[in-house]
């Protein structure tokens, strides 16, 4: 049995029609545009907060290979920042220890970690030095007490604490 719709005012009978309308359209489009822009820019701190944690766990990694390859190589070795610079963000270097405690020309590296230009600070305050981490073959001599300090732009820190015979603890409250 089929009912026929009309309509009251003039008594002619309506067609049903199907699809959307105009206004539901911009109410879908509406709505898919506010989820997208919540999503982007969740997507982009959730990045920074993963870059962070990846220089954290590379410097974290980058101690532990020191320390261990200097009992190994039998050397004293120096971490330090990458190009002879201060600024710790661009990567670090390990290499056998001289007396200036810098990389030289004729300097043996035994590992570079690079990471580019990412928006990341990184510093060391250190018990001996703000400019390198020195890692001794012996338990005794090995002094690298200190910490890094790891900053990104959203805000986010995390900081590193390196005690005498290199074991790090993670803060992440300053």
């Amino acid at each position: 049995m089929n009912f026929i719709e009309y309509n009251f005012i003039s008594w002619k009978k309506v067609e049903s029609q199907s699809g959307l309308t105009l206004i539901e359209i911009l109410i879908g489009l509406s709505l898919f545009s506010v989820i997208f822009l919540i999503s982007i820019s969740f997507y982009s701190s959730l990045h920074k907060k993963i870059e962070l944690s990846i220089i954290v766990e590379e410097i974290k990694g980058a101690i532990q290979f020191a320390k261990l390859e200097a009992m190994i190589e039998g050397k004293n070795l120096v971490l330090a920042p990458i190009f002879n610079s201060k600024d710790w963000s661009e990567g670090i270097i390990l290499f056998v220890d001289n007396k200036e405690h810098k990389y030289l020309a004729d300097s043996k590296i035994i590992h570079e970690w690079h990471w580019g230009k990412s928006k990341i600070n990184v510093s060391w305050k250190g018990f001996q030095s703000s400019n390198y981490l020195l890692f001794s073959n012996e338990l005794s001599r090995m002094a690298v007490n200190g910490n890094f300090i790891i900053k990104n732009l959203i805000g986010g820190q995390v900081k590193l604490i390196v005690n005498r015979i290199g074991r790090v603890k993670v803060s992440n409250s300053l």
